[in-house]
């Protein structure tokens, strides 16, 4: 009978191991898995200008009074007039404008024409 109890103890503490040492390969491989499905390839990009404009333009009214809040809002306008009327060429020149100002910000030089 001695031995039969030993042996269900040595049975119950083996199972144990072997299903503790299953749990963590299985989840192991599900969160190996999940991060795999996750990055696909795919990048999520996401314009946050205007988000950060209204939040600005509602510091700026509960900040500023009246007067200059006005004052404030037509340099703006007068800024974004002239910037519209200076870039005829839409992104595009802003774009090669930056990729310019890269250049030389690395210590390139533009060729001399």
């Amino acid at each position: 009978m001695d031995f039969l109890a030993e042996y269900a103890s040595f049975l119950a503490k083996t199972v144990t191991l072997v299903v503790a040492i299953l749990v963590v390969l299985i989840s192991f491989a599900a969160l190996r898995s999940k991060g795999r499905r996750k990055s696909a390839g795919q990048l999520q990009v996401s314009k946050l200008n205007d988000f950060y404009k209204g939040l600005r333009e509602r510091l700026e009214s509960s900040l500023l009074d009246k007067d200059q809040l006005k004052a404030l809002r037509k340099s703006e306008s007068k800024t974004e007039k002239k910037n519209g009327k200076k870039e005829a060429g839409g992104q595009a020149a802003g774009v090669c404008a930056g990729l310019r100002w890269r250049h030389q910000s690395l210590g390139h030089r533009e060729p001399a024409s």
